[in-house]
């Protein structure tokens, strides 16, 4: 008996060992021989792409394995057709959550192939031209908005893609360290605060305006946001949310400029910052235009 199967962590074929054919013969399940052989043989992949058997002799048989989910098909001589479905897929994380070790799989199987060059370049090191601010909001994903593959984009996305005010004290500071290396280390040429349509962040501060604060966090976070937010509704706004999520982002540019290393990267004519809303329901991209403090949607 042949036995090869494909490896898909290191894209390699291997052959089975001639101490595994009696196993083979006389295991009681071949479910369980054929996990146990990738186990052993594939420890370090979670996902074999191609298991193949070519069977002489006694068992003349040809197997087909396809992972994830292994689905393996037996066909004899007199074409009597058998499946077999494996219990639990190939991997090495067996807590990983379903719906995650799934998108992983299809990942190492699907995606990762057509961009192993670029992962092995990205593995070296990272130059992305653009650092984008984003609202950690799970509909607003910059990658996508901009069809950009790995290492494009240095993303910080937090509550209402906010910035801070620039402060010169101790403490905690993530959005200022994510924006100092960006700048200082990384050299984006371009930063990009995008905000989005119905943003609970902003609901969260407009809602504080009525003396409903949200959350134990969540509230003095965008609690930033008030003097935009007092602004916004003293000119009585159609749409005080939308108002809102564009002051908001305006607030953030001018925040971006109050950090000196920001600044002077600026004056030095190496980087530029913008800003966008961008409206989940109909895809569309907003740009804000400096010259009319007003965003315009891009065609």
């Amino acid at each position: 008996m042949q036995f090869k199967f494909h490896d898909g962590a290191v894209s390699e074929y291997y052959e089975l060992p001639p101490e595994e054919l009696e196993n083979f013969k006389n295991a009681d399940s071949q479910n369980k021989f054929f996990t146990r052989i990738i186990r052993r043989y594939c420890p370090y992949s979670r996902t074999v792409i191609l298991i193949k058997f070519s069977l002489q002799g006694s068992f003349p048989h040809r197997v087909i394995g396809q992972s994830p989910g292994l689905c393996l098909q037996t066909s004899s001589i007199n074409q009597k057709q058998e499946h077999f479905q494996m219990e639990n897929r190939i991997t090495n994380s067996p807590m990983l959550p379903r719906n995650l070790r799934d998108g992983y799989n299809r990942f190492r199987a699907e995606k990762y192939p057509t961009q192993s060059d670029l992962f092995a370049t990205l593995g070296k090191g990272q130059r992305p031209t653009t650092m984008v601010i984003s609202c950690a909001d799970s509909r607003v994903e910059p990658s996508v908005i901009f069809d950009t593959v790995p290492g494009k984009l240095f993303v910080v996305r937090n509550v209402a893609n906010i910035v801070p005010k620039y402060r010169d004290t101790e403490g905690l500071h993530g959005v200022e360290a994510a924006l100092e290396f960006a700048v200082t280390a990384l050299k984006v040429s371009q930063i990009v605060v995008i905000g989005h349509s119905a943003c609970g962040g902003i609901s969260a501060c407009l809602s504080a305006a009525n003396d409903k604060p949200v959350g134990q966090f969540i509230s003095p976070w965008v609690a930033q946001l008030d003097n935009a937010r007092d602004l916004v509704l003293e000119t009585k706004p159609s749409n005080p949310q939308k108002a809102l999520e564009c002051a908001g982002i305006v607030q953030s540019l001018g925040h971006l400029k109050e950090y000196p290393f920001v600044d002077r990267a600026i004056n030095k004519g190496t980087l530029t910052v913008f800003g966008a809303r961008f409206d989940i329901g109909s895809g569309t991209l907003a740009w804000h235009d400096p010259n009319t403090n007003s965003f315009v949607n891009i065609d």
